[in-house]
C-alpha cells in the first residue's frame, strides 16, 4: 500500500490543493449560494484525478510488488474512497458559511453527500474502463465527460447569476436532492459500499486477464 501511494499519491494531492482553491473562491467572495459549483465539479475533479494517475503510473511498477491483482485494486479503490472523504471533508468545511441559513445549509448538506457519492461511483467506472478498454480509449470518453460536465455546470452558473432560478434549490441535480429525507444520504452512502465491493470483484476479474491494461 506504501508503494502504491508514493506512486500515485501526488495527483491525489494536487487534485486536494486545486479542489481547495475552487471551494474557497465563493467562501472569500462571500456569496455562499455559488458554494454549489464546485460540489457539482467534483466528478470532474475525481474522474480526472483517476485518469491521469492511470495513465502516468506504471504497470511494470506494479508487477514488481508482491500483491496479488486483488490487493491492487483493492489498494486503489481504498484510495480512492478515502480521497472522495477528504474531498467531503473539504466541502462540509466551508459548507459552514451557510449555517446562517439553516434552509440552505440543509440543502448544502443532501447535495455535498450525492455528489461526492456520484463523483466516486464515476471514479470507480472509470478505472474499469482504463483496465477493460485501455488509457487511450478511456482518456477520449473521460475528457469529453470533464468537457461536457464543465460545460453544463458554467451554463447553470451564468443561468442561476442571470436570475432563471430564484433560489440554490431550484438549480437542476439540487432540486432532484432538495426534498430527500435527511436518512437519504445514509442510503446513498450504503449505495456507494455495495459499489465497492461490486467493482472490487469486476476489477479483479478485468485484471486477471491479457487485456488492454497491461
Amino acid at each position: 500500500m506504501v508503494a502504491i501511494l508514493r506512486q500515485y499519491g501526488f495527483f491525489y494531492l494536487s487534485h486536494f490543493f486545486t479542489f481547495f482553491l475552487l471551494v474557497f473562491g465563493p467562501v472569500y467572495s462571500g456569496n455562499r449560494e455559488l458554494f454549489f459549483v464546485p460540489m457539482m465539479l467534483l466528478p470532474v475533479w475525481v474522474t480526472s484525478t483517476v485518469l491521469w494517475s492511470e495513465r502516468q503510473g506504471s504497470e511494470q511498477f506494479l508487477k514488481t510488488l508482491p500483491a496479488t491483482n486483488r490487493e491492487i485494486v483493492r489498494w486503489k479503490f481504498t484510495m480512492l474512497s478515502v480521497a472522495t472523504c477528504v474531498y467531503w471533508v473539504i466541502m462540509f468545511a466551508f459548507a459552514n458559511v451557510a449555517r446562517a441559513d439553516p434552509a440552505l445549509f440543509a440543502i448544502f448538506m443532501r447535495f455535498i453527500t450525492y455528489s461526492a457519492v456520484s463523483a466516486f461511483s464515476l471514479g470507480l467506472l472509470a478505472y474499469i474502463g482504463i483496465w477493460f478498454f485501455g488509457k487511450n480509449p478511456m482518456t477520449a470518453v473521460i475528457v469529453l465527460f470533464m468537457l461536457v460536465w464543465t460545460v453544463f455546470t458554467i451554463t447553470v452558473i451564468s443561468a442561476f447569476k442571470a436570475g432563471h432560478y430564484r433560489t440554490v434549490a431550484d438549480l437542476p441535480l439540487v432540486s432532484m436532492v432538495a426534498p430527500m429525507p435527511w436518512y437519504a444520504s445514509l442510503i446513498l452512502v450504503a449505495l456507494a459500499a455495495i459499489a465497492f465491493w461490486g467493482f472490487t470483484e469486476v476489477g479483479v476479474r478485468i485484471r486477471s486477464l491479457d487485456g488492454p491494461w497491461d
